[in-house]
């Protein structure tokens, strides 16, 4: 039970996607046993794990809100909202929730703690490096290699992940192709054991086509 005595907004579990950084947040909130045909609002807004402050996109808080009608007393509702998460790789983020009756607050949940509202972004670190030298200088053969290791955090243990990358040459932007003129890639799909950790990628080229190049993946 709540401070306001309805149950524990926590009961229904929140939706995860720590499976690639995704533009929205679904949040699923049960209704704090609110009476049938009373109309409600639900706010909800979000807070960086780490400093437990709000979160800010662009200067802006990232809030959602949602006005409704239950038709039982117990029931849920859907609140999707939509951000540029593109700047919160490697961050935890936390869902609040608020439920009024008019302008009379009747629950409400705020825990930052709480994994059942955090949702992870995962990050990767990329280093790629000759097969043959092992270091940022190539060498020319017809079957070179480059073996790119992704480094990865915020994953879920146990879930299934495919990485993908491509070579690009540096100085044009444009991706580097091979003689039959195909797009020079490599992916790799794996299962997390722990949320940091590392795959290897093996891009296989004819590398006396770049001679004087610089690539990159």
């Amino acid at each position: 039970m709540n401070k306001e005595g309805y149950p524990d907004p926590t009961a229904e579990a929140a939706v995860h996607n720590a499976g690639r950084i995704p533009k929205h947040i679904r949040s699923i909130y049960r209704m704090l046993n609110a009476a049938a045909g009373v109309s409600g609002l639900e706010i909800i807004g979000l807070r960086d794990k780490e400093t437990g402050k709000e979160l800010l996109i662009g200067d802006e808080p990232v809030t959602a809100e949602k006005e409704f009608t239950p038709e039982e007393a117990n029931g849920s509702i859907d609140l999707e909202y939509a951000f540029d998460a593109s700047a919160l790789a490697g961050k935890q983020v936390v869902v609040y929730e608020a439920l009024y009756t008019g302008d009379n607050l009747i629950g409400e949940h705020k825990n930052i703690n709480d994994e059942g509202q955090t949702v992870t972004f995962p990050q990767l670190h990329t280093n790629a490096s000759d097969g043959v030298t092992g270091n940022h200088t190539g060498t020319v053969n017809e079957k070179a290699t480059v073996v790119d290791i992704v480094t990865y955090t915020g994953l879920l243990p146990g879930k299934e992940y495919t990485v993908k990358g491509i070579l690009m040459n540096k100085e044009t932007g444009e991706p580097v192709k091979d003689a039959e003129g195909k797009e020079i890639t490599a992916e790799k799909t794996f299962t997390a054991e722990k949320a940091d950790g590392s795959v290897e990628l093996v891009y296989e080229l004819d590398s006396s086509l770049l001679a004087g190049q610089t690539v990159v993946v």
